[in-house]
């Protein structure tokens, strides 16, 4: 599989920020339809737990640029860092931390369900990052992946 040089810096990325965007105007949209009342009346404290979910997301988002430069994505297989514990901290900061503090200071249930039905939508899409990984780096990705998950540190061992 030949890839180009953008491809191997974003990745998926660029796609998965714009079907999550789309999907978050239609649970907006929704949300307006539904008319549902907040989950809860403590919007301070929800706003609170966006700030601290944005900064830790972004700071996993730094410190992952940081380990893995973009000039050396897809030339290197890195397992050092915030890759020790999950393949994809970059995309991990941004659906598995800042999208459910985003979901929490919009303050409605059906935020929360589109936080977490993003993770699957990323699952899908990130397949053919992994795939193109296992052809790059053969066994030692296999390895990594075994021991790592993808948005969340393995708290299991794999199954063999």
């Amino acid at each position: 599989m030949r890839v180009n040089k953008l491809t191997k810096i974003f990745g998926v990325g660029p796609l998965g920020m714009l079907l999550s965007v789309l999907l978050l105007g239609a649970v907006w949209l929704v949300h307006g339809w539904l008319g549902r009342p907040p989950m809860t009346q403590y919007q301070g404290l929800m706003t609170w737990l966006f700030g601290l979910s944005v900064g830790l997301g972004l700071g996993l988002i730094a410190w992952s640029m940081v380990i893995l430069p973009p000039g050396q994505r897809g030339n290197e297989l890195c397992t050092s860092g915030p890759f020790r514990y999950v393949r994809h901290p970059l995309y991990a900061g941004f659906i598995s931390l800042m999208t459910f503090g985003l979901a929490l200071h919009l303050n409605g249930y059906v935020y929360l369900v589109w936080a977490v039905a993003l993770h699957p939508l990323w699952h899908y899409l990130i397949k053919t990052e992994e795939d193109l990984a296992r052809e790059v780096f053969g066994q030692q990705y296999a390895q990594y992946a075994s021991r790592t998950g993808r948005f969340f540190p393995r708290l299991l061992p794999a199954k063999d």
